[in-house]
């Protein structure tokens, strides 16, 4: 079979209560997820090569990380 590269964020699993969220060039949403986890994240599966951005937010902080994503296939 073929192996699916996952989208891992760093120290995600610190903030188990999170959201995030995956946009394209547009602005549409093309992924959203509450609990993300590294082990079973994002493959990407459906969109377009190209540049996105994400948006995670933190339960319990008043934090939202956000910035750009390259995906390659």
């Amino acid at each position: 079979g073929s192996t699916h590269n996952r989208w891992k964020i760093e120290n995600i699993e610190l903030y188990p209560d999170n959201e995030v969220s995956v946009f394209n060039e547009w602005g549409d949403l093309v992924f959203k997820t509450k609990s993300y986890k590294n082990e079973s994240g994002w493959d990407a599966e459906g969109v377009a090569p190209g540049g996105y951005l994400y948006v995670v937010k933190v339960e319990g902080e008043n934090k939202i990380y956000n910035g750009k994503l390259l995906i390659i296939k």
